[in-house]
């Protein structure tokens, strides 16, 4: 949801945009000055001074590292950069007064402490000033604020789209050939601290392994089964896993459960799509320590049945309404929304 709404929002700035510049190339503007307190912009009942877009430059520059842009037409861009900002910013907090749009001062600090890193909660106020060139406070109100707007875009838009059985059969009749699966593969995992640790647990393994194996050597031929072994090991190394690895998945008995290449670490699947099913690794190091896997099943690439694919499908039909929705909701917004812009001040050198 978090990509939707950088997506959306980013919609919003092309879409606004459009509104005081046509072209990447703007010819210099005459040299006069302005004066600070001169209103720059109107965005329904908010106004923008020119001392209110300079500080916001400067804090655009320092969020870059630069201290001067290197000439004309980069710090025209730069402006036009910010500008588009501040307009979008404040354009969806203009509908949010509409909307009557809340965030408690709960919700906010709960916001809050969720972005920040627990050292940083013990000096936020030079946090602040080191990263974002702002005061807490500041900083805390700006959080408000993109609170308020996600939270309309959430009610505006969302609540407007959906999809139904028949679209999504429809679209998975239509594009069958794009939903497959890979070929995957399903692991347990121990991770130890140490190579010695690794090497004492692998060799619990095999010892294990070759205890079993024997044991069904005195059976009768009929009665043999490597299943049996297989399905013996899964369990023995499970609860190993629990008892002595150090993996946030031991409480599960080290299941990595299915998953295809790209999706672990290189380490991981270079040695689990290396196995066969039933064989125990040997001792792979990795930044985060020793690691032992089983190979539990594999399975090779096949289509996703409808019932696979459907999560899959409601995403993306979704996706697709909720951006046409989205630009037909700010389209009746620029409509219905005073924006007045003075390209020409914002542009001339600030008093």
């Amino acid at each position: 949801m978090k990509k939707l709404l950088a997506l959306l929002l980013l919609l919003v700035a092309a879409a606004l945009a459009v509104w005081w510049y046509q072209t990447d190339k703007i010819a210099a503007p005459p040299p006069a000055v302005v004066k600070k307190d001169v209103v720059v912009a109107i965005i329904g009942s908010r106004h923008i001074t020119m001392k209110e877009f300079e500080r916001e430059y400067l804090r655009y520059l320092a969020s870059l590292n630069i201290e001067k842009p290197k000439g004309n037409e980069d710090d025209v861009s730069i402006k036009k950069v910010v500008l588009n900002k501040i307009i979008e910013e404040l354009f969806l907090e203009e509908e949010a007064d509409r909307q009557g749009i809340v965030v408690s001062d709960e919700e906010l600090d709960s916001e809050i402490n969720d972005i920040l890193e627990p050292e940083d909660k013990k000096d936020r106020e030079r946090i602040m000033a080191t990263r974002n060139k702002v005061n807490f406070k500041e900083w805390r109100n700006k959080v408000r604020r993109g609170m308020r707007i996600k939270k309309l875009v959430l009610q505006a838009v969302d609540s407007q789209v959906s999809v139904n059985d028949e679209e999504i059969q429809a679209y998975y009749d239509e594009n069958k050939d794009s939903f497959k699966w890979p070929e995957r593969a399903r692991a347990l995992q121990i991770m130890v601290r140490d190579e010695s640790a690794a090497k004492e647990v692998r060799g619990e393994l095999m010892a294990e392994y070759l205890e079993k194996k024997q044991n069904q050597l005195k059976l009768k031929r009929k009665d043999r089964s490597a299943l049996a072994v297989q399905k013996a090991m899964e369990e023995f190394f499970s609860q190993l896993a629990k008892g002595k690895s150090v993996s946030p998945d031991a409480a599960k008995g080290g299941d990595l459960g299915f998953f295809s290449r790209g999706q672990m670490p290189s380490e991981f699947e270079n040695t689990v799509f290396a196995l066969k099913v039933g064989d125990i690794s040997e001792v792979v190091e990795t930044v985060h320590g020793f690691h032992i896997f089983l190979l539990v099943a594999r399975e090779q690439p096949r289509a996703m049945n409808f019932e696979e694919a459907r999560e899959k499908i409601v995403y993306i039909l979704m996706e697709i309404k909720r951006e046409k929705e989205f630009s037909d909701w700010i389209e009746k917004l620029k409509d219905e929304t005073r924006i007045e812009v003075d390209t020409q001040a914002i542009l001339r050198p600030v008093s």
